[in-house]
C-alpha cells in the first residue's frame, strides 16, 4: 500500500505540471477556470494521498523548511485580512479571472508542503524542475504555431484554442500575454539555474 501511496502521490505532483496547458473552451473565461479547478483538484487528491502515506511513514512527513513556514503565515494573514476585511466571500474566494484568494493560496501551500515532503535531495528537484522545464518548451512551441498561424492550430483544429484570429500578442494557451512572459521569466530562472 505505501508504494501505491508514494507512486499516486508523486503523479499528482507530475499531474500538477501541466496546469498551463489546461483550456476549457466552454467556461466563461476559458484560459483560467480549467486551470483552477484541475490544478485545486490534484492538490487536494494528492493532498489527501499524501496524508495517509505521511500517518504511515514518518520519512515522507513535513521537512522543517523556513518556505513552508513563512508561506503559511502568509497564508493565515491573508484569513485574518477576509475576516476582518470589507468583502469576505471576495477575500476567500477571489473570482476567477485572479485566483488569488485566501482558498487558492491554501491549496498551493498544500502543495508546497507536500512538495517538500516527497521530492528529497538534488536529483530528485532536478527531475521534478526539467518536468516543469519541458512542459515550458512545449508551450513555446505551441506560441510558434500561434505565431506563424499555422492551419491545423487554428479553429476546430488539434489546438483550436490558438485562436485563428490575426495575432498581435501571444496568449498561447494562458489567455494573456503578461502571463505568458512570466512563466517565460520564471522558466528562464530555473533553466539557468539548473544549468549552473
Amino acid at each position: 500500500m505505501d508504494f501505491a501511496l508514494i507512486w499516486a502521490v508523486r503523479f499528482g505532483l507530475m499531474a500538477l505540471l501541466v496546469t498551463p496547458l489546461i483550456v476549457s473552451p466552454t467556461t466563461l473565461f476559458p484560459f483560467i477556470v480549467g486551470k483552477a479547478l484541475f490544478s485545486r483538484t490534484v492538490i487536494e487528491i494528492t493532498f489527501a494521498f499524501w496524508l495517509i502515506l505521511a500517518l504511515r511513514r514518518p520519512e515522507y512527513r513535513p521537512a522543517q523548511s523556513k518556505l513552508t513556514v513563512f508561506l503559511g503565515l502568509f497564508v493565515l494573514a491573508t484569513l485574518v485580512s477576509a475576516i476582518f476585511g470589507v468583502s469576505f466571500q471576495r477575500s476567500i474566494w477571489s473570482n476567477y479571472e485572479r485566483m488569488t484568494g485566501t482558498f487558492d493560496l491554501l491549496h498551493w501551500w498544500a502543495a508546497l508542503v507536500v512538495m517538500m515532503s516527497m521530492i528529497k535531495g538534488a536529483p530528485q528537484w532536478r527531475l521534478y524542475l526539467t518536468g516543469f522545464l519541458s512542459v515550458g518548451l512545449f508551450i513555446s512551441f505551441l506560441g510558434l504555431l500561434q505565431a506563424n498561424e499555422v492551419a491545423w492550430a487554428g479553429p476546430n483544429q488539434w489546438f483550436g484554442w490558438l485562436r485563428g484570429q490575426e495575432i498581435t500578442r501571444l496568449t498561447i494557451s494562458l489567455g494573456n500575454a503578461t502571463y505568458v512572459g512570466s512563466l517565460g521569466m520564471t522558466l528562464t530562472i530555473i533553466g539557468l539555474g539548473l544549468f549552473m
